[in-house]
């Protein structure tokens, strides 16, 4: 069934590319009438010419002498933060400069639009490594950054982490363990795996893989049989995104985690021993797609930037983003929106 949309911006450029963005990803799923006039808004939904299943309405144009009620979602866009606590909560809010593919996804998954993506299995699940070559660098941080992200957006994300000693569960409110069963069975590779999602995993914000009690060495379980846990769970579709907290090792493990991701990030710093493993990394695979590799400088200084600089400039390399300090994340009760922000861009550019 054919959902109709009705995109009513005063700005018409904003609102034709917000047009073009659900035309492109959804193709002749939806139909959708721009409207820019705000007495042709009122004359079309008060007038009973309205039959359409959505609104996306600026702020400019919400009044409350126009019956929005007519239709079975309204998506208010806004400028200012402020504006929002203004409207009514029956409605869905966003802020107009998260971006387009940002409010593509938020509009995707509170609507009935969900549905038709489902049907028509438009993306498979994604997987998304972060990796770095040292310790300390904030890679865990990254990792749960961007499954909070991803979540956000209204996405089901899924986080793996590949520690031999998994001392992840300070980040989570009243940490489980994995249960004993579950870790035979993934010792084993056991072929049925995904048949187990609902035992192996635990639900939080987003979906995670709980910490083994003991060290995986000691429990017989390897990082081979977590990448075959992975694949499992990805050729099930249930999630959108797997998000893997990878090891700072770089053996054939490593590698191949690598090589199964649709997308790698990497975390570097740039003080001189981060830049000699990250240049030793660099000589050991290839990393020139950037469509597959995305890097990741934190704790960045512009006055200490030499080396990344010739490292951009000699091409070993691109930076994508520059952080010059990735906030130390904690337990949901305590996450700050403040905090959440910084990673939302890179979780569009995981997208």
């Amino acid at each position: 069934m054919v959902k109709r949309i009705v995109v009513a911006l005063e700005d018409e450029s904003y609102g034709m590319s917000l047009a073009m963005k659900f035309y492109a990803e959804l193709d002749d799923n939806v139909f959708i009438i721009l409207i820019t006039d705000l007495e042709y808004l009122k004359a079309y939904v008060n007038g009973g010419f309205a039959n359409d299943n959505i609104i996306i309405v600026g702020s400019e144009f919400y009044y409350q002498d126009i019956n929005f009620s007519v239709f079975e979602n309204i998506i208010i866009l806004s400028e200012e933060e402020s504006e929002l606590s203004a409207l009514e909560a029956t409605t869905i809010h966003i802020n107009k400069y998260q971006g387009m593919n940002f409010i593509y996804e938020s509009i995707i998954g509170r609507t009935s639009l969900k549905q038709i993506v489902k049907s028509n299995n438009i993306k498979p699940t994604s997987v998304i490594s972060v990796y770095s070559p040292v310790g300390g660098s904030g890679k865990t941080t990254v990792a749960y950054g961007i499954s909070y992200a991803l979540t956000k957006a209204y996405k089901k994300v899924l986080y793996v982490n590949m520690e031999e000693l998994q001392a992840f569960g300070y980040l989570f409110d009243n940490v489980e363990y994995m249960d004993r069963d579950m870790e035979k069975k993934i010792s084993q590779e056991d072929g049925e795996l995904s048949f187990y999602t609902d035992r192996i995993t635990r639900k939080w914000v987003f979906d995670y893989v709980p910490p083994t009690r003991m060290p995986m060495p000691a429990l017989g379980l390897t990082k081979k049989n977590y990448i075959h846990m992975i694949e499992e769970f990805k050729n099930t579709n249930e999630y959108d995104y797997i998000v893997v907290d990878m090891t700072s090792n770089f053996s054939v493990d490593e590698a191949t985690m690598i090589s199964h991701s649709n997308k790698t990030v990497c975390v570097v710093m740039q003080d001189e021993s981060s830049m000699f493993r990250m240049r030793r990394l660099i000589e050991s695979m290839d990393t020139s797609d950037a469509s597959k590799f995305l890097f990741l400088c934190n704790k960045y200084g512009q006055t200490n930037n030499t080396q990344l600089k010739d490292i951009d400039e000699q091409g070993v390399y691109h930076i994508k983003e520059y952080i010059d300090f990735i906030p130390e994340l904690a337990r949901k009760s305590i996450v700050t929106e403040n905090q959440i922000k910084r990673f939302e861009q890179i979780a569009l550019l995981c997208m």
